[in-house]
């Protein structure tokens, strides 16, 4: 049986609009989400407040779950990007150094593709919400992709990854913006 799986990025926030690191913030304009929607059996979602006001607002009943939880930021958490020192931020960003009290980006990747491993997929679209950090963490976990690919992935608010998979092996349908008005079908 084939599995397919569509990971959703949540749309703005305050952190995504002014590159900060994650703090649980909701949604800048959730009122953007109106025409959009997608049709799936099942849904889950990060236990963000964004990953949850995303889900709903494309009319998905998500269960959450703490597994897709974003980056754990630390003492990084709210800060914007461009205001930490860049001795500091490099490590981090090539993945050799966790964020200070937090994680790092290999301990993201190894968690969620953990617990994305462990499910057991039912049939038709499975839609998954969760941060931009998140889906390509989902990504190159699923994918198999080398940690320097992490960056090269280019995911956005409302940013969509659509994944068919068999056996444990999986495959990139498409990457791209989430199209308003476009129902996803439910299989």
């Amino acid at each position: 049986m084939t599995v397919k799986l569509q990971f959703v990025a949540h749309a703005a926030t305050s952190a995504t609009t002014r590159m900060a690191f994650p703090a649980g913030e909701s949604l800048a304009r959730p009122e953007l989400l109106e025409g959009f929607g997608i049709r799936a059996l099942t849904a889950v979602c990060g236990p963000e407040p964004a990953n949850v006001q995303t889900s709903k607002g494309l009319g998905l009943q998500p269960r959450v779950t703490t597994e897709l939880a974003d980056l754990q930021a630390g003492t990084w958490a709210g800060q914007a990007w461009e205001d930490l020192p860049l001795e500091l931020l490099g490590p981090f960003l090539a993945g050799e150094t966790p964020a200070p009290q937090g994680e790092s980006l290999p301990d993201v990747v190894a968690r969620v593709g953990s617990w994305l491993g462990e499910q057991q997929w039912g049939e038709g679209r499975t839609v998954v919400v969760a941060s931009a950090m998140v889906v390509r963490a989902s990504l190159v976990a699923l994918l198999e992709m080398p940690m320097t690919l992490f960056h090269r992935l280019d995911v956005g608010p409302l940013t969509t990854a659509v994944l068919s998979g068999k056996n444990g092996r999986w495959n990139l349908q498409s990457l791209g913006p989430l199209s308003a008005g476009r129902l996803s079908s439910a299989r």
